[in-house]
Formats: structure tokens, sequence, C-alpha cells
């Protein structure tokens, strides 16, 4: 099973940030549609993979681990303080929500 994992860390609501919530889900969801594309990109490649050649997952696996780091940096950027730029979150939510919706097959 391919599922995201998000780490506990301390509450930026706590810190003063009531946005924090959205921010947080984004980053959630983030993985989720990465760990989506991550289990269609196996799924098409299922014929090909066998204890031989084991190493297409491994290849997988760090592709989309870099693609999930450079896409989480890429929402830091915009969604954060002191950059928090409100108008980017609605875009980011948007975009990852049909994200979501055109990878619901892969959950």
């Amino acid at each position: 099973m391919i599922s995201p994992l998000f780490p506990s860390v301390p509450s930026a609501h706590r810190a003063g940030r009531g946005d924090a919530g959205q921010e947080k889900q984004g980053h959630f969801d983030i993985g989720e549609v990465v760990a989506r594309q991550l289990r269609k990109a196996i799924l098409e490649r299922k014929s090909k993979i066998n204890k031989n050649n084991v190493y297409i997952i491994d290849s997988l696996y760090y592709a989309f681990g870099t693609k999930l780091k450079n896409l989480q940096s890429d929402y830091d950027k915009w969604t954060t303080i002191p950059v928090r730029d409100r108008e980017q979150q609605v875009i980011w939510n948007r975009k990852i929500s049909l994200q979501l919706d055109s990878l619901s097959n892969y959950r």
C-alpha cells in the first residue's frame, strides 16, 4: 500500500497563524496527489516489473519522492509566512483539488 506520510509538527495555529489548517491540509493533499500518481505509474508498468528488474520501482519511488519534495517547496513559497498570498492559496487549493479528482481511480 502506498500512502502519504505527514509527520507531526508543532501546530502553526498555536503559533498565531489562524489559517494554518488550510495550509497543513494543502501539504497533506499534495502528498496524496503524488501517492496517487505513483500508484498510477506502478500500475502502468505492472507487466514489466518482476524480481529481476525491481529497479523500476526504485526509480519511480525516487522520481516521485523528488517530485513531492519540489511540490511541497513550491507550495510553501506561496502559502507560508511571511510571503503568504491568499490568492495563491486559493489557486493552489483549486489545482490540488482538480488533481485529486483526476486521480480518483488511484486511491
